[in-house]
């Protein structure tokens, strides 16, 4: 039946037109094969959520990392200069009262709660003079440790200095 239709369409439209009628049908038809096949499956759109899941997962977790990079290094920057303050404070005693350590331990725990800010997580500041005991020694060993607790983890800046008589 299809057939006598094309046939009856050629003879009364004649032979150009009914070429451009076919051609046009096929693409028709290539259209409707092509766009049945574009789209996403279900399957395909999961998967894609999940990479996409992984993908973000690991640029927060990248993130959190630096963060956490940023804080340690500024709370050692803060050691460091707190250790250099205290440590200018013990040249300054040295200078003023020679090398007798009239300064015992709690002396300097005193003046450090009462100079330096606290701010670090659990942070604790010490000077002891290593290897003194009885007569002090020429040039005197003089160390400054502060220390603070990071990520559960206790850690220890040292700051170590010879002083003599000037």
């Amino acid at each position: 039946m299809k057939n006598r239709l094309k046939l009856v369409a050629y003879l009364l439209i004649g032979r150009f037109y009914f070429k451009q009628l076919l051609n046009n049908e096929k693409r028709i038809n290539e259209m409707n094969k092509t766009n049945s096949k574009t789209g996403f499956t279900l399957m395909e759109t999961v998967i894609a959520i999940g990479l996409f899941a992984i993908a973000l997962f690991g640029i927060l977790s990248l993130i959190d990392s630096s963060l956490s990079l940023g804080e340690f290094s500024e709370n050692r920057s803060k050691a460091i200069n707190k250790a250099r303050q205290v440590m200018e404070e013990v040249r300054t005693v040295i200078e003023n009262n020679g090398l007798s350590i009239t300064h015992g331990a709690d002396s300097w725990a005193t003046w450090i709660s009462a100079n330096i800010s606290s701010t670090i997580p659990s942070e604790q500041i010490s000077v002891t003079f290593p290897g003194v005991s009885g007569t002090i020694p020429n040039p005197l060993p003089v160390k400054v440790n502060v220390s603070w607790s990071e990520k559960g983890k206790m850690i220890t800046h040292s700051v170590e200095a010879l002083m003599t008589n000037r």
